[in-house]
């Protein structure tokens, strides 16, 4: 019990105790009076027997009235009953709500509420601060993800040239190629902006095949030998370096090839084939860019790399530079589950167009198609989610997962699955609907971690029409999208 707060049987023993023992009521005022004289006389000769303190006291049954159930006067209160008291919460993310309900009748009751933190001081300030210190820390920390760039072909254009212990290689006809393929990247980052990049590894495909020819001294005679590098797959790595404000970084890397081989044909000799698997390039540092616009990642590498060879049956050696920009991008939010029959055909034959990149159609004879755009920071969210292709007026539910799958579920396919999170409601107007609502971010939404992840999402919409299955529900695609902390 609060002190100050005792049933009546309390209060009944008390008075009993205090005639036993004669203490009288002294005021304030005579207090100095009764206790060092002056005044009426109020000593008194004391008995040695004592008192018991239980006498005439039943205490073996349990209190009959409750002290919480009893209401007080201000004499009482005054008196001696407790005038703080503490509140404790099964929920303390409602501690805000709490004292705004009782600032909202302290003038009708007289009570003042205040915060942990501060009813207890510079106790509680210190825990404030370091709290701040350990969510900001955590903020703006960030936790280093590998993304499996997709090289960008038409912008990775190399040359070649080469030497051998026979004389300058030739391109026959051509000593141009590109990359294909791609990279894995590990890239680390603060509110969507990198702080760390690093090449793991890859499969950049060198296309077309290489093929040269070590030119005769006599024009007019065929090539001294020729040589063709058929198959070659490029790795790169490098060890993580930091990225500066711009997005500009220098790192030092090896390119390891994963498949090909060399053949060398010698002129009026036996074709020769060799496996260039594990074949490095000497290590060369490259200066390159990695920024991101909107949600996604856009490398840009320089390279300048030599490969060194040597044919056994010939006795000729020689190298390979290879010069060219790498450019690669990554999707942070990309679209998977198409309703093209891609994945997984649609129930009812109702797949849709590649194009589209949508979902599976509807009575309308669209497939619903969602979208995202904007950062997918957890820190600093602006990613918005937008359902379009749907009947004009319908009600579409957005949800979350854990996990991507693509199987047949009412008129279309349910792309996410793992852990689902609702994420609300909307009404389509003119079949198109939009999240987040107001005030809520979706990482709040869906609960993402502070460090990240991936998430999938996908739309669930009302197609009461009688159309394909007997069920009266469709889905659009899904999207898939890598949470940056």
């Amino acid at each position: 019990d609060l002190y100050g707060k005792m049933a009546s049987d309390q209060q009944a023993e008390l008075k009993d105790i205090q005639a036993q023992v004669g203490v009288q009521d002294v005021s304030r005022a005579d207090a100095e009076a009764a206790l060092f004289g002056g005044g009426g006389s109020l000593e008194s000769t004391a008995g040695t027997a004592g008192f018991d303190e239980f006498a005439g006291a039943d205490i073996s049954g349990r209190r009959s009235e409750s002290p919480d159930d009893r209401s007080y006067t201000p004499e009482q209160i005054r008196e001696g009953l407790a005038l703080n008291a503490a509140i404790i919460l099964d929920d303390p993310a409602k501690q805000a709500a709490v004292m705004a309900a009782i600032n909202a009748i302290k003038d009708q009751t007289g009570l003042q509420v205040v915060g942990w933190e501060q009813a207890s001081g510079i106790v509680g300030q210190f825990i404030v601060v370091i709290r701040l210190v350990l969510y900001v820390a955590l903020a703006t920390t960030s936790r280093a993800q590998n993304y499996d760039f997709t090289i960008v072909g038409a912008q990775s254009n190399f040359t070649w040239t080469g030497t051998s212990s026979l004389g300058p290689i030739v391109g026959n006809p051509s000593n141009a190629f590109r990359l294909e393929g791609s990279t894995l990247n590990t890239v680390a980052s603060s509110q969507g902006t990198a702080t760390q990049f690093g090449f793991v590894s890859g499969a950049a495909l060198v296309t077309p095949d290489i093929r040269g020819r070590i030119p005769n001294p006599l024009p007019f005679l065929p090539p001294l030998a020729t040589l063709d590098v058929v198959g070659l797959t490029l790795s790169p790595a490098s060890l993580p370096v930091a990225v500066a404000a711009n997005g500009t970084f220098s790192a030092n890397v090896i390119l390891t090839a994963t498949s090909g081989t060399l053949t060398v044909s010698p002129l009026g000799g036996v074709p020769s084939t060799s496996s260039l698997v594990g074949a490095t390039s000497t290590p060369t540092t490259v200066n390159g860019t990695l920024v991101r616009s909107g949600s996604t990642w856009s490398l840009s590498a320089p390279i300048n790399s030599s490969f060194a060879f040597s044919d056994p049956a010939s006795g000729s050696t020689g190298s390979f530079t290879v010069v060219g920009t790498l450019r690669a991008d990554y999707a942070l939010v990309r679209a998977y589950c198409l309703g093209d029959g891609t994945s997984i055909a649609c129930p009812c034959g109702n797949n849709s167009s590649t194009a589209a990149a949508a979902g599976c159609l509807n009575s309308a004879g669209t497939p619903g198609r969602l979208v995202g755009s904007g950062l997918p920071s957890v820190t600093n969210d602006t990613l918005t989610l937008r359902v379009s292709g749907l009947p004009a007026t319908t009600t579409a539910l957005l949800f979350q997962g854990t996990g991507a799958t693509a199987a047949v579920f009412g008129d279309g396919l349910r792309c996410a699955s793992g852990t689902i999170v609702r994420l609300g409601t909307q009404p389509t107007v003119g079949g198109i609907a939009q999240w987040p609502v107001a005030g809520n971010p979706l990482a709040i939404a869906g609960a993402v971690p502070l460090a990240g992840g991936m998430r999938t999402y996908q739309a669930w919409y009302r197609n009461s029409a009688a159309y394909c299955t007997a069920s009266v529900f469709n889905l659009t695609n899904g999207v898939q999208i890598d949470w940056l902390p």
